[in-house]
């Protein structure tokens, strides 16, 4: 049973708290709550898997960017992406301060409508490389002639084609260019309350800088609306495995070595050293044997020697490991040279 404290011992233990001889325990601080402001009037349409797909996209899109437009600026050209964000269709427009190059592009599967407003000394320097000068920016800014207009159409569907590749990994999205326009009130591709996901790249061709910025309105992505990752309805492939497709594709152009190996043998160190031209090595196969093919240092097939185009060959052969039936797996036009008197001593 605990100890039950006396008058006396209550009135001394007040006493020492008083003039400080006894000291008190400090409060353990109190838990704060973290509080993320709402906004009733624009609520948040897109997940947190949304943004985080969204980013990855354009990060793989800035990459192929960065590597198209730098042969034919012929310097280093440097592509950097501001993180995603929500934001409307009025505010986007807001930002865009003339003198820019506005593009419409109509998105498949739709209908929808993306904008892209790209800062006008861009395209303007572009369209100068690709006349053969030096990518000089006239001065004072002006719109595009017709004609550079013209020049400018194929290396727009270039990074158009290289946007729909960084959007493959996520789901199909293709955009095509409809319409050009020099000012936000001359150009409209959705209501102004619209909510969309927007993000900017930051460019730099050697010395000059500008921004493309790409604004998706929420009818781009209608999966959104009920809260599913952008890409659900478009069979995208989910986070978990989404690097699978750049990996496998990085594997699929790897190079690999091959070696048609005909025979080993072992010979003492003493012989080795008289060898000379005309000996001959005598293997360990038989000439009816086939060849052994390798991948590195694995063996995966067995081959026929013969010649195609003037060229020595290996007809590869795929075994039945249970049968140990042999099917003839070459396509090409071959010469069999594999039997005796074929193949050079």
């Amino acid at each position: 049973m605990s100890h039950v404290l006396t008058p006396e011992e209550m009135q001394a233990l007040r006493e020492a708290v008083r003039n400080g001889s006894l000291e008190c325990a400090p409060k353990a601080p109190v838990a704060t709550r973290k509080v993320t402001p709402y906004d009733f009037l624009r609520p948040c349409v897109f997940s947190d898997a949304s943004f985080r797909r969204f980013q990855l996209t354009h990060e793989a899109f800035a990459k192929r960017l960065q590597a198209a437009l730098t042969p034919l600026w012929k310097t280093p050209v440097e592509v950097r992406v501001s993180p995603a964000e929500q934001t409307i269709f009025r505010d986007f427009l807001r930002h865009a301060s003339p003198p820019t190059l506005l593009l419409r592009l109509e998105a498949t599967p739709g209908p929808a409508t993306v904008l892209a407003d790209w800062s006008l000394p861009l395209p303007l320097a572009l369209a100068n490389r690709l006349f053969g000068g030096d990518g000089s920016v006239p001065d004072p800014i002006r719109e595009l002639t017709e004609l550079e207009q013209n020049i400018l159409y194929p290396l727009i569907d270039s990074m158009l084609a290289e946007l729909k590749e960084a959007w493959r990994s996520v789901g199909e999205l293709t955009l095509t260019r409809s319409q050009w326009a020099y000012h936000p009130d001359h150009i409209q591709v959705t209501g102004l309350e619209t909510p969309c996901l927007s993000t900017t790249l930051e460019l730099a061709l050697g010395s000059l800088t500008g921004t493309l910025r790409l604004c998706y309105p929420l009818a781009v992505f209608p999966e959104a609306a009920s809260r599913r990752p952008i890409g659900a309805a478009r069979g995208a492939v989910d986070d978990r495995t989404s690097w699978a497709s750049p990996m496998r594709r990085a594997l699929e152009i790897a190079p690999l070595p091959v070696r048609v190996v005909l025979g080993t043998l072992r010979i003492r160190a003493r012989d080795l050293a008289g060898l000379r031209p005309g000996d001959v090595l005598g293997m360990e196969y038989r000439l009816d044997r086939p060849a052994r093919v390798l991948i590195g240092d694995t063996e995966l097939f067995q081959a026929r020697l013969g010649q195609s185009r003037g060229r020595w060959a290996a007809r590869l052969i795929a075994f039945d490991l249970a049968s140990g039936r042999q099917a003839d797996a070459g396509r090409a036009r071959f010469s069999d040279k594999s039997q005796p008197g074929g193949v050079p001593s």
